[in-house]
C-alpha cells in the first residue's frame, strides 16, 4: 500500500535530482566533490587542480563576490575547466599535468591559470581569463614573459622558463608573472626566478623585480616552490654554476 511516508520519500528524491541538475553538480565519471582543494604550489592563495586529476574529484573555485565559480572535472580522458555565473560561461581545455592551480583576481572578473603539461618540473605556462568589453577573453602570457625573461643563464640546452601566476595587484587589471629557470641540471642557477608586473589586456610587461626584490614584496602570498629558491644565486652567481658548463673555471 502506498504510504504518505514513502510518498515523502519519493518526494525528497525528486527535490534532490532537480536540485543537482539545476546546479550542474553532474559529475559523471567523478567520484565526489573537493569542498577543500589544497593551495598552490606558487601562489598560496591559488586553487590546486591536483585533486582532480589524482584523486578524480570535482574541484570547484568560488569567486571571491560568490557570483561565479571554476568547475574542473575530467571529462573523457581529458581535463576541463568550465566557467559559470555572473562573468559568463565558458569551457576551457587543461593540459594533463596534475600541478594546475587557479587564482581569481579580486574583482572577480578574470582568473589566471598557471597550467602544468608535464611533471612536477615542468613545463609550466600562464594562461589568464576574463572579461573584456563585456566578452570572456583568453590571454595566453607565457611567450610575453619568456621572451623578456630571455636566456640568463648557460644552459647543455636551449630552454624556455616556466612561466606562472603568483598573485593579483588589486583588480583584474594586472596581475604579477614569475619566470622560473627549470629546476633541473640542464642551466645554472636552476629553479630561481625573476617575477613581473604584467597588464594582461594589453599584453604589457610594466615593471620587473628580481627574487630578492619579488620576495621581500610578495613573499607572503608565494608557494613553497618559490619560497624554496635558493638566493645564494643571487649573491654569489658561481655559487649556482654546474661545473660542466663553465670549464674555463678553475675549481676552488
Amino acid at each position: 500500500m502506498w504510504s504518505f511516508a514513502k510518498s515523502r520519500r519519493v518526494a525528497r528524491r525528486r527535490f534532490f535530482v532537480a536540485l543537482i541538475f539545476a546546479t550542474g553538480v553532474v559529475t559523471g565519471p567523478v567520484r565526489g566533490e573537493d569542498a577543500g582543494a589544497p593551495t598552490g604550489i606558487f601562489s598560496a592563495a591559488a586553487t590546486s587542480l591536483s585533486r582532480a586529476y589524482v584523486d578524480h574529484l570535482t574541484v570547484i573555485a568560488p569567486s571571491p563576490d560568490g557570483r561565479s565559480r571554476l568547475v574542473i572535472r575530467a571529462e573523457r580522458q581529458s581535463y576541463v575547466l568550465r566557467v559559470e555565473g555572473r562573468i559568463g560561461s565558458l569551457k576551457v581545455p587543461l593540459a594533463y599535468g596534475p600541478n594546475t592551480e587557479v587564482l581569481w583576481s579580486p574583482d572577480s572578473m578574470a582568473f589566471l591559470i598557471t597550467e602544468n603539461d608535464g611533471g612536477l618540473m615542468g613545463s609550466y605556462l600562464l594562461t589568464v581569463v576574463g572579461q573584456v568589453n563585456g566578452h570572456l577573453t583568453v590571454r595566453h602570457l607565457s611567450k610575453l614573459v619568456a621572451t623578456k625573461f630571455g636566456h640568463p643563464v648557460r644552459c647543455f640546452e636551449p630552454e624556455s622558463p616556466n612561466v606562472v601566476g603568483l598573485t593579483w595587484l588589486g583588480s583584474s587589471r594586472e596581475l604579477v608573472a614569475v619566470a622560473e629557470i627549470v629546476p633541473h641540471s640542464n642551466c645554472d642557477s636552476m629553479g630561481t626566478f625573476t617575477a613581473y608586473s604584467v597588464d594582461p589586456w594589453r599584453s604589457r610587461v610594466l615593471n620587473t623585480f628580481t627574487q630578492a626584490e619579488a620576495k621581500e614584496r610578495f613573499g607572503s602570498l608565494m608557494g613553497p616552490r618559490l619560497l624554496n629558491a635558493s638566493d645564494a644565486c643571487g649573491k654569489e652567481p658561481e655559487a649556482c654554476y654546474i661545473p660542466q658548463l663553465h670549464p674555463d673555471l678553475k675549481p676552488h
